[in-house]
């Protein structure tokens, strides 16, 4: 499926499916993170392989096309895809995704070998 992937160009991927792909993917992530601490096993989504976006700040009923159109919406968007104008449910899921980023970071340190490095990073 690729999900973990922007999609090529020139594939005509409509829009709102994408942006769904993206939030799904999000979620996938923060979730392998949450397990993979919980569980203290290594966590099997890697950053490293995955080109994602972060999911955009909209409502569900703007992806769907039932609010303004996509020229006005990509509007009120900054260049990393916050809207300083109100609260969305997409927010909670953006925010997830670049804690669980942190959390795979802290993951690296706790899981990885004992040297001067991790070391100093535990300190």
């Amino acid at each position: 499926m690729e999900i973990h992937r922007e999609p090529k160009e020139g594939l005509c991927t409509p829009w709102f499916l994408n942006e769904i792909r993206t939030r799904l993917f999000a979620c996938v992530y923060d979730i392998d993170k949450v397990l993979s601490n919980i569980l203290g096993k290594s966590p099997r989504v890697l950053r490293q392989y995955c080109n994602r976006r972060l999911p955009l700040n909209t409502s569900d009923e703007e992806v769907f096309g039932s609010g303004p159109t996509l020229e006005n919406m990509m509007y009120d968007l900054d260049p990393e895809g916050w809207s300083p104008q109100e609260f969305h449910p997409s927010d909670r899921i953006r925010a997830r995704y670049i804690f669980a980023t942190f959390r795979e970071d802290i993951l690296g340190v706790q899981m990885g070998p004992i040297d001067g490095r991790n070391e100093g990073l535990i300190r």
